[in-house]
């Protein structure tokens, strides 16, 4: 289930002087499968800059870090630089 806090994220961005917030979710749609979820997004505007999702066919260490290895590559490739 994903939490919502009507914003909030965007209220401590702003306390910490920060650019962008970073939400994440996990989501487990079975034992084996699980769905790894990102969704940059601007403290100024609340706008959302770059969302991605990925799934995991496995609940181990090396399934997370190849999960997280991807999705930070597809930035990369896609010149899809944050700031």
């Amino acid at each position: 289930m994903r939490r919502n806090c009507n914003g909030c994220e965007l209220d401590i961005g702003r306390a910490l002087d920060a650019d962008v917030v970073i939400l994440c979710w996990v989501q487990k749609v079975s034992n084996l499968i699980l769905n790894i979820n990102i969704e940059v997004k601007d403290v100024a505007s609340g706008n959302t800059l770059y969302t991605k999702s990925v799934d995991l066919r496995s609940n181990s260490d090396n399934s997370w870090l190849r999960g997280i290895r991807y999705m930070v590559d597809s930035i990369a490739e896609k010149q899809q630089y944050l700031r």
